[in-house]
């Protein structure tokens, strides 16, 4: 209420995506969506209870979009 935080994270260290729906978010078609990340300040992002829908392509769509204009290549 007195302050306002803002993370900010760039796609292309997005590495992971996890989709966790307890019982109770499935009642209302909600779900909760963690990113994990590179990003040595935001390890893991998480999504609280946000529509059920397929943001995971569109998030995997624009990361690797992002990978292509900056020129990453991710080796394991």
């Amino acid at each position: 209420m007195f302050f306002t935080r803002l993370n900010s994270l760039e796609m292309y260290r997005v590495k992971d995506y996890v989709v966790v729906q307890p019982l109770m978010l499935r009642v209302f078609s909600l779900m909760n969506l963690t990113l994990k990340t590179k990003d040595p300040e935001n390890r893991r992002l998480t999504l609280t209870g946000i529509p059920v829908s397929d943001i995971i392509n569109t998030i995997r769509d624009h990361v690797q979009k992002a990978r292509l204009a900056n020129h990453i290549a991710e080796l394991n």
